[in-house]
């Protein structure tokens, strides 16, 4: 009897983004770097963008050292001239742009309009034009064409992962690049506005 070989050299193809072009927001550190590394490593031609380069151009290094080139941009990507030059130059070197990796977010938690009888204030002009700008200007302008780290919290944060996480530990960067991967490639056609949970079942348990 012969057993068949389940071990596969490669993905099914829907999986390939070889080629792809790729901009990564916030990419110098953490879950942006980690989503960038795995693209690259993937084939795809990624363009990664921070506010400086202080660790952007370590990334860069790093990923070229290990054979995956990628493009590394200081952008703020709150500026608007700003953003149409990082739209302007991957255009310029790839002559379209594949997928965007909004990895930028942030929030102010004012209302906006206090309620009755209460003290608090309104979110002025400026707060609401910042959040939208981080997290939806970006991303709509490719349509038309922690400065240190904190060991204890971090390791706090993996003790409390492996009580309250019911995988037990906290999740890695490259897991959640994996996860970008598959919404980025061709496996995800049949997919449309869903929520995603990769949290080691801890939003379902």
């Amino acid at each position: 009897m012969t057993i068949p070989n389940t071990r596969y050299s490669r993905l099914p193809t829907e999986f390939d983004v070889a080629g792809k072009t790729v901009i990564v927001t916030g990419a110098a550190r953490g879950i942006g770097k980690g989503i960038a590394r795995v693209f690259a490593e993937s084939g795809a031609q990624v363009m990664v963008t921070s506010l400086t380069d202080r660790y952007l151009m370590p990334l860069a290094e790093e990923m070229e050292a290990a054979g995956h080139p990628i493009f590394p941009l200081t952008a703020d990507a709150t500026d608007s001239d700003d953003w149409q030059r990082t739209v302007d130059t991957a255009l310029s070197a790839w002559g379209r742009i594949d997928v965007l990796i909004n990895n930028l977010g942030d929030a102010i938690r004012k209302p906006l309009v206090p309620p009755p009888g209460s003290d608090g204030t309104p979110i002025t002009d400026d707060e609401w034009q910042f959040v939208m700008d981080i997290n939806l200007t970006e991303a709509f302008k490719v349509f038309p064409d922690p400065e240190t780290g904190e060991p204890e919290r971090i390791a706090a944060s993996r003790e409390r992962a492996k009580t309250n996480v019911p995988l037990g530990r906290v999740g890695e960067l490259r897991e959640v690049g994996l996860l970008a991967l598959y919404l980025a490639s061709d496996a995800s056609a049949y997919m449309t506005g869903e929520t995603l949970y990769l949290d080691g079942g801890l939003s379902h348990s």
